[in-house]
């Protein structure tokens, strides 16, 4: 729960992000909003922007999937998302 409300504050608290328009930012880089679509994304060359938009695709998705946000964590997407995170914001 507290990861999701960290994410729910990235997304209200940075409006530079547009993060309101989640779905299209991914749609924009090719991802669509679905759990599978998420999961198969190649962050390796995606901006904050679109980083942030799949982390919270992902939180969103949980709303109307229950359990999806675990196996994000269990299959080492969200780690992997952190990462990019971390490589993008050490720059």
């Amino acid at each position: 729960m507290e990861f999701t409300n960290c994410v729910s504050n990235v997304a209200s608290t940075c409006p530079e992000l547009d993060l309101v328009h989640y779905q299209e930012i991914l749609k924009e880089n090719g991802i669509e909003w679905t759990s599978i679509s998420l999961h198969e994304a190649d962050v390796s060359q995606l901006d904050l922007q679109c980083v942030m938009a799949l982390i919270l695709g992902a939180v969103r998705i949980e709303r109307f999937c229950e359990g999806v946000l675990q196996d994000f964590w269990e299959e080492g997407d969200i780690d992997l998302w952190l990462g990019r995170l971390q490589d993008l914001l050490s720059r």
